[in-house]
C-alpha cells in the first residue's frame, strides 16, 4: 500500500504527520530477520499506541491490530491480524523474495457508533463519528526490505530503506536506527525506489547496487572500522559484513588501510562490470 502523508479520512486517523490526534502517538517497530543460506525469514511487527480509547477498542475486540505483508515477485499477500501488540509469522523457504514491504495498521473490526477520543483535535471535539467495519484508525509509515536469493550476497539485505524529512528529491543519507543500517529517501523518491526494486530485472538490479547500495556499504565499512568492535544493537549487520570480508578474502572489519572502494564492490560482487553501457561495448 501507497504510504501517502497528506492522505486524509472522513474520521481521525492516528498517524505521523496529522493533527486529527494530539498528545499521543501511534509507532510500531518491524523486523525482518532472515535465515543463513536460504530465503526463510522472520517477520515481527510490535505496536505502541498511546491513545487510551484506541487501546480500550482493541482490548474489547472491536479494533485489531494488522500487519499486511506484500512480495510481488512470489505473489504474496498476508492480512496478519491480533488483538496483541506483537504480531509474528515464519515465511519459509522461496515464499519471499525480492522487493518485501510491510505495513502496519489498526483497523475497526465492527461498526464504530459514536466513536470519539479524548485526544482528539479540538476541531473534532464533541462530535462523535460512526466509523464502519474494516476502517483504519491508525497507522505507521510501511518499510520496505529486500531479500536475496540464496545464492546471491546477503549484503544488500542488511539496509532497510525508509523515509526521511531531512531529504530533499533526488537525495538520500545513510543512518542508524533501532539497530538498523538505513537508507533514507523523500518520500516521493521511495516509491519511485520501491517500483524500480519490484521490476527486478537486471538493468534495474545493477543500477540500485551503483547508484545506492555501493555508496551506502563504502559508508557503513568506514562506519564500522571507526567503531572498531560492535554496539549491542549493530551486532547483526557487523557479523553479515564480517562474514562477507572473510568470504571474499578481505581484511576484517576494524582491520588498518582497508581500500574502502575495492571492498565495496567486492562485497557486491563488481556492480560497475555489469551495467548495460559496459555490457554493449563488450559485445
Amino acid at each position: 500500500m501507497k504510504y501517502v502523508e497528506s492522505k486524509s479520512w472522513p474520521w481521525p486517523v492516528l498517524r505521523v504527520g496529522s493533527d486529527d490526534y494530539t498528545r499521543c502517538e501511534s509507532e510500531v517497530t518491524l523486523t525482518l530477520k532472515k535465515a543463513e543460506g536460504n530465503t526463510a525469514v522472520e517477520v515481527e511487527a510490535t505496536f505502541v499506541v498511546s491513545d487510551r480509547d484506541l487501546k480500550e477498542l482493541i482490548a474489547q475486540g472491536r479494533a485489531e491490530y494488522v500487519l499486511l505483508v506484500s512480495c510481488s515477485k512470489t505473489h504474496v499477500r498476508d492480512r496478519l491480524s491480533s488483538q496483541d501488540d506483537v504480531i509474528a509469522k515464519e515465511y519459509e523457504n522461496g515464499e519471499l523474495a525480492g522487493a518485501v514491504e510491510l505495513a502496519p495498521f489498526v483497523v475497526a473490526t465492527e461498526q464504530l457508533d459514536g466513536f470519539v477520543s479524548e485526544n482528539w483535535h479540538e476541531d473534532y471535539q464533541g462530535r462523535p463519528r460512526r466509523i464502519p467495519a474494516g476502517a483504519v484508525l491508525a497507522l505507521d509509515q510501511p518499510s520496505g526490505y529486500w531479500i536475496e536469493a540464496a545464492d546471491e550476497t546477503p549484503v544488500s539485505s542488511i539496509f532497510r530503506i525508509g523515509t526521511s524529512e531531512r531529504a530533499n528529491r533526488g537525495e538520500w543519507f545513510c543512518g542508524f536506527e533501532e539497530g538498523r543500517v538505513y537508507i533514507q529517501l523523500h518520500h516521493a523518491d521511495f516509491d519511485r525506489f520501491m517500483a524500480a526494486r519490484k521490476r527486478a530485472d537486471a538493468e534495474t538490479r545493477d543500477n540500485i547496487l551503483n547508484a545506492v547500495y555501493l555508496s551506502a556499504l563504502i559508508w557503513l565499512l568506514v562506519e564500522a572500522d571507526n567503531q572498531q568492535e560492535p554496539e549491542p544493537e549493530h551486532q547483526l549487520w557487523w557479523d553479515a559484513i564480517d562474514t562477507a570480508l572473510q568470504r571474499a578474502e578481505l581484511k576484517p572489519l576494524g582491520a588498518e588501510e582497508r581500500d574502502y572502494l575495492r571492498d565495496a564492490q567486492a562485497l557486491l560482487k563488481q556492480p560497475f562490470s555489469k551495467l548495460p553501457l559496459l555490457r554493449e561495448a563488450a559485445s
